[in-house]
Formats: structure tokens, sequence, C-alpha cells
């Protein structure tokens, strides 16, 4: 899995929206967790538990993370406390196109998706348009600027089929020695690990210290 950052130009209006969500997200999640905490166990929620800040599909979101931050507590026995503002939408409730980000949220007690301005490579668009599968959009912020955070899963080049076996050993005193059942790469590799060996000796070497200029000098007396 490869985690794609792209950053967010919200406006006004949007910055609101989206530090009220954030906000109400990790606030609820926290609150779930102690009525975990005090029930001794994971308790069977629906989005009609959640605070009414957030559309249906973010209050889903909220579930899963208050489940999985109650069992993380259970095997950390202590009981984490999230404190960085975020909001997390599942991959069939946002919609990324060439410059934008479509997501749902909750204005005047209804859902409704607003599109915010995104700043991707075409680089990060080829992986995103690429991907096998992509995963839930989280949104943070970071000082001032807002970061989407999307997971996808790449697909794989198919193996080249190939009679040539390599074993790699990485070391500590050169960046790694290799084997090859080719004759020919194998002296490359001989070649890049004594080059190597040569440069740091000669690294290592104490240097003279270079004078600018005339070294003042004695005055002959006369």
């Amino acid at each position: 899995m490869r985690t794609i950052k792209i950053e967010l130009l919200p406006t006004v209006e949007q910055k609101v929206l989206l530090k009220l969500i954030s906000a109400e997200y990790i606030k609820t999640i926290n609150m779930l967790v102690s009525d975990m905490v005090k029930a001794s166990g994971v308790l069977k929620l629906t989005s009609k538990d959640v605070c009414d800040l957030m559309p249906s599909a973010v209050k889903n979101q909220v579930i899963r993370g208050a489940k999985s931050v109650f069992r993380k507590s259970k095997k950390l026995k202590t009981v984490p406390v999230l404190k960085k503002p975020q909001c997390i939408w599942n991959n069939q409730n946002y919609q990324i196109k060439e410059n934008t980000i479509e997501y749902p949220v909750l204005t005047n007690g209804k859902s409704k998706r607003i599109t915010l301005k995104a700043i991707a490579s075409e680089y990060q668009r080829q992986l995103l348009n690429h991907a096998i599968k992509s995963g839930a959009l989280r949104i943070t912020q970071k000082s001032s600027k807002w970061i989407a955070q999307i997971a996808i899963q790449e697909e794989l080049p198919d193996p080249i089929d190939s009679d040539i076996i390599m074993g790699v050993d990485l070391g500590l005193k050169v960046p790694a020695v290799a084997k090859s059942s080719s004759s020919v790469m194998a002296e490359r590799i001989i070649f890049s690990k004594e080059d190597f060996v040569l440069l740091e000796k000669h690294l290592a070497k104490p240097r003279s210290s270079v004078s600018l200029g005339n070294s003042p000098t004695k005055s002959s007396a006369g």
C-alpha cells in the first residue's frame, strides 16, 4: 500500500466546515471509546448513536474508528486519546477529479457534497488512476495547511523470466555484498565494491592544511 498526500485549498467557508467536522470526529471517537471502556467491551452502535453534526458516511467511520481504538487499548493496556483533528470518508463517499476532491458534509441539517480545490501532481494523478484499489480519504490539518491522504494498492509488475539468480547481503562497511550466477554481473558487482572501498580509504586520509596566499616569514636582519 502507498499513501498519497495531496494539499487542499479550501475556501474560508470550507475551512470552517473542515475544522468543525474534524474536531467533532475525534471528540466523538474519544467519547465512544470511553463508553466501551466503561462497558468492558465493544458496543453495538449505529449511526443513530453518533452526533448529528456529521453525515451518515462519516458516522460509520467514527464507529469503526472507535472500535479500532478500543481494541488497541486492550493490547496496549492503556486508553489512547485522539488529539489531532482529522476526519475520514470511506472509498465510496468521495470522488477525485483532476484538480478537485468531493465529499459529503452536513450543512443546515442536510448532507451535501462539497468540492475542494486540490494540488495534485501529474504523477499522483497517474497513481490514483491506475490503482487497483483506493482506500479511505483522511483529511488532516498540518500548521495552516489541509492535507488529503489516500491509501492506494498498486498493480505489481509481472516478474521477468530469467535464469540469473542473485543474492544480496547488506553489510556495515560496504553498501552490499552480492553474488550472482552471471559472470558479467558478478564482475560489475565486485568492481563496484572495490571502488567503494578505495573511495572510503581515500576520504579517510588526513588532509594537510592548505595555506591561502604567502605565509608570513621572519624578516632577515641586515
